[in-house]
């Protein structure tokens, strides 16, 4: 039989109907991320301590856990007073349901449905073990406190790249498992749905809150965006007690205390004599330094001369080298930019590549530099207008101010009367593999997912360019920064967005179309430059008004003046 042959006889007998690929696509809710995902970022989908499923099983780094999830099976049946023998048939009756929530499968666990039980049973009780040390400190426990994983050693080091591992894609677990274990945890009713008690106990390990119900859910990653992407209510008062207490224990920079009302005074004036070379080494960025009350003076005024090829080597913002009190002159050229060129300066000044210019053509434009097309320009029809990003410097200038919104909910995004609420974001060495997995989640499955997340993730990145905008968004309470710099985490949500189509049909979306008809109105900008140039602090306050008052003297003066020249004729 030749190949046509049995392309003919697949056709005649093989080919699944709708229905039947529906129905088995449904089935799916645990999928490896394919290479086009991975070339980004391949490590943010690659388990760091601990395997859960049959993905990663038996690599080479994560198999000193191995004798933990046996250690962790034996308490569990220990407490619990099943045998494993039972534990093993209950599971084993829907082995072929658990296997379906994988999309794809080694030959190993089709042929060897005990191990895959198995597995399957030592995972389970693990994250169960895991989630119950870690849920509450007050909680007892029947471990050694220097037990490497489950004791306050454990605690300490390994709990962190453990919830890390338990937020990752493919490696997850059918949260039928989980139920099934908690149950027989629990009171041993198989009658009794305990879902949400364990929806709520993994919310509260992994975010350190839990709030209203999430519904049944698909596994561990799915529990935790149903819960960040939750309708906003602002009656859950206890929500808000919690992430209070949260906040107390965050490390904080001088710049965010400064902004709780914390002041901060120096020993003696400090003035630290900052020359060009020396300039590379400072760990913070100026502005930041400034609140703590630290002084930069410049060795001798620096002019930096910037021509077109010198263009790619500027490492920071012009606004952060002006705290320095380093000025910027231009070499008297302009950029002529012919048609062919035309796209490669766009992409110069929009993106933040490593060798490309990391700021807006504001920011670029401050220094000097001017950019001229050589004789098009770009037009821009009325329904594209729409969609021009604005970052958060821009909308601060046409007169937007930032607000943290009232919950932590990434749906709890609005903009009213030139007040737009973004939901807090603590950023930290995890937030880049949390985010990449549940966009990946959502790219992948079928069954009734909408894009919430990835809507979310565009969002912020329109809105910040640079490190500008994230100080803006750091100064407004939104962004609570663990990174190195502020410009790490204007990289971070850059390179979240990239290759990640836009949903233009989004809740989002109305709200960009909010902005920037509010941005469209001049005298808003107006408002906004006046309030930042006269009201930012008391003494340009009384400067304006001394001003308005001489002026007035003058007018006064003048009209008296003449007032008497016209009384002696």
């Amino acid at each position: 039989m030749n190949w046509l042959d049995e392309i003919n006889e697949e056709i005649e007998n093989n080919v699944p109907s709708i229905a039947n690929e529906r129905e088995q696509w449904k089935k799916h809710s645990i999928y490896k991320v394919p290479s086009q995902l991975t070339e980004l970022n391949e490590k943010a989908y690659v388990p760091r301590a601990i395997s859960f499923g049959p993905y990663h099983y038996g690599k080479e780094h994560l198999k000193p856990m191995e004798e933990h999830k046996h250690r962790a099976l034996l308490h569990f049946l220990k407490r619990c007073g099943e045998s494993f023998k039972s534990i093993f048939q209950k599971l084993d009756k829907v082995a072929q349901e658990l296997r379906d929530s994988y999309k794809s499968h080694d030959s190993i666990w089709i042929n060897d449905t005990s191990k895959f039980i198995q597995m399957m049973i030592l995972d389970g009780c693990f994250i169960l073990e895991f989630l119950r040390v870690n849920v509450d400190s007050n909680t007892p426990t029947d471990y050694d406190e220097n037990d490497p994983v489950f004791g306050e050693k454990g605690k300490f080091y390994l709990a962190s790249y453990i919830k890390r591992d338990m937020l990752m894609l493919e490696n997850q677990i059918p949260m039928m498992v989980l139920h099934k274990l908690i149950q027989l945890q629990i009171d041993g009713d198989e009658e009794k749905d305990h879902h949400e008690l364990l929806n709520k106990i993994i919310i509260a390990t992994l975010r350190g809150f839990s709030n209203r119900n999430v519904g049944k859910c698909l596994h561990v990653l799915d529990v935790y965006r149903k819960n960040v992407i939750q309708e906003p209510s602002y009656t859950d008062t206890l929500n808000s007690c919690l992430e209070a207490s949260e906040e107390d224990h965050l490390n904080r920079s001088a710049m965010e205390l400064k902004y709780t009302g914390i002041n901060f005074e120096t020993s003696e004036t400090i003035s630290l004599e900052v020359s060009e070379e020396d300039e590379d080494h400072l760990n913070r960025s100026a502005m930041e330094l400034k609140y703590t009350g630290i002084n930069f003076k410049s060795s001798e005024t620096i002019s930096l001369e910037v021509s077109e090829e010198d263009e790619d080597h500027l490492n920071q913002s012009a606004m952060k080298l002006k705290e320095t009190r380093i000025n910027f002159k231009s070499s008297e050229t302009s950029l002529e930019v012919s048609e062919e060129d035309k796209d490669d300066i766009i992409e110069l000044v929009i993106e933040d590549h490593e060798h490309a210019l990391p700021q807006s053509a504001m920011v670029v434009k401050k220094t000097g530099i001017n950019f001229k097309t050589s004789e098009t320009s770009l037009k821009v029809s009325k329904e594209d207008e729409d969609h021009l990003n604005r970052s958060a410097m821009e909308l601060k200038e046409a007169g937007i101010s930032f607000k943290k919104s009232k919950t932590r909910s990434l749906k709890d995004v609005s903009f009213n009367r030139g007040v737009l609420r973004l939901p807090k974001l603590v950023v930290d060495d995890h937030t880049e593999c949390m985010f990449l997995n549940l966009i990946a989640f959502e790219l992948l499955h079928v069954d009734g997912t909408r894009k919430e997340v990835i809507s979310f993730v565009c969002f912020i990145d329109t809105i910040i360019d640079s490190a500008v905008d994230v100080a803006i968004l750091i100064r407004s309470g939104i962004i609570i920064n663990y990174l190195e710099s502020d410009k790490a985490v204007a990289k971070l949500f850059n390179s979240l967005a990239k290759e990640i189509p836009m949903d233009r049909e989004g809740e989002l979306e109305e709200v960009t179309k909010s902005m920037i008809s509010y941005c469209k109105k001049p005298w808003k900008s107006w408002r906004a430059s006046l309030i930042q140039t006269y009201f930012r602090n008391p003494w340009a306050m009384v400067s304006l008004v001394a001003a308005f008052f001489l002026f007035a003297l003058t007018i006064i003066q003048t009209i008296y003046t003449v007032g008497q020249f016209y009384q002696k004729d």
